[in-house]
């Protein structure tokens, strides 16, 4: 039996139509599924990816500030060792210029070893603290400075061992100094010894005090064994180098008559 023409194209038709309409539904699926893990399931993950990183770098700071309590608390468990290393450092590394105290401390050197101050030099204005900002002053510091510095010139006059005495009790003050332009001349005259004169410029450094206090989450810092080392020999010897030299004893020379009106 055979079937008419037209029944077999209208067959063949529906057959067709079945099938695509069998496979547009799972590629609707797909094309959902698709949306959806672009539009809504990875922005979910990506959110939740910063999250954890975010809760991981609460957990460092966190660990970081229970840190910083337990050593704040241990400091303030021996304020006698702080207040000693306080002043130390302040000693070390004034908190402003001290020019007086600078000056008085060159002129007990110079006295102990026995040499002659012809003349110091600061430029006007180093009494102020006015120019500790600008870094460019030679009385503050230039860039290449680790901390304002005041500069101290002074003219000296001595035989060469006093010489080397006051630049060992120069050395060994306890504020951090350096010295620089440094020039030398010796001259001999008849029997005298030789006398040696020296123009040099002492460069005394100096660190404001923060005018604002650091983020609570700044780390302290723990000293060195060097550190304090050095913050307790200048609580203790008051100097950061070697024992100052020792006075030097003045010869006793004829000065003539103490009565100017006794006879001979």
């Amino acid at each position: 039996m055979e079937l008419p023409t037209g029944a077999i194209s209208r067959l063949t038709k529906s057959t067709e139509f079945f099938q695509i309409t069998v496979l547009v539904t799972p590629i609707l699926a797909i094309v959902v599924s698709v949306a959806v893990a672009i539009f809504i399931t990875w922005p979910k993950f990506s959110e939740v990816l910063r999250l954890v990183e975010s809760n991981r770098e609460l957990v460092i700071r966190v660990q970081a500030l229970e840190e910083k309590a337990v050593k704040l608390e241990n400091l303030a468990q021996d304020q006698g060792k702080l207040n000693r290393e306080l002043v130390a450092s302040e000693q070390l590394l004034p908190s402003n210029k001290a020019v007086f105290t600078l000056l008085r401390q060159v002129e007990n050197a110079a006295a102990t070893s026995g040499v002659l101050i012809g003349r110091t030099e600061i430029a006007p204005g180093s009494i102020s603290d006015n120019q500790a900002s600008s870094g460019q002053s030679p009385l503050t510091g230039t860039a290449g400075d680790v901390a304002p510095k005041l500069v101290l010139k002074a003219d000296l006059t001595s035989d060469y061992r006093s010489f080397l005495a006051f630049l060992t009790n120069i050395l060994s003050l306890a504020r951090v100094v350096s010295i620089g332009d440094l020039s030398l001349a010796a001259s001999t005259s008849g029997e005298q010894a030789t006398q040696v004169r020296t123009a040099m410029a002492i460069n005394a450094y100096w660190q404001p005090l923060p005018g604002e206090l650091a983020s609570v989450e700044t780390p302290i810092d723990d000293l060195t064994s060097t550190e304090e080392a050095l913050l307790s020999k200048v609580s203790l010897t008051g100097s950061i180098g070697e024992a100052p030299a020792a006075p030097v004893t003045i010869p006793a020379v004829p000065i003539g008559k103490v009565d100017l009106f006794a006879p001979f």
